[in-house]
């Protein structure tokens, strides 16, 4: 999580016949558009978007375990997790009964 803005800069810097240059930002981070969406609406999500991906899980199924454990993303309690639930289910990400499993 911390190295997110090294990996930002390295892209922004890099030259331009590189193949860091050709790419996306987003695709450049390892991130789906809509998690680089949330990501950039909701910064806190990015714990959630990389605990879903080292579980291979959606960040939606994530958000819901953070929610109903409290523990899980290393999140000392569930609000990150309902404010970023909440988030999703108003773009129309999840179905709003999906936020409270």
């Amino acid at each position: 999580m911390t190295d997110i803005h090294d990996y930002i800069e390295r892209w922004h810097d890099a030259p331009p016949e590189s193949v860091e240059a050709s790419m996306e930002l987003h695709d450049f981070l390892g991130m789906s558009w809509d998690e680089y969406r949330l990501w950039g609406e909701q910064p806190s999500s990015l714990r959630f978007i990389l605990a879903a991906r080292r579980a291979e899980q959606s960040v939606s199924e994530v958000l819901r375990q953070a929610k109903t454990v409290g523990a899980a993303a290393r999140s000392r309690d569930s609000s990150d997790a309902e404010r970023v639930l909440s988030w999703l289910a108003k773009r129309g990400q999840i179905e709003a009964s999906q936020r409270n499993l």
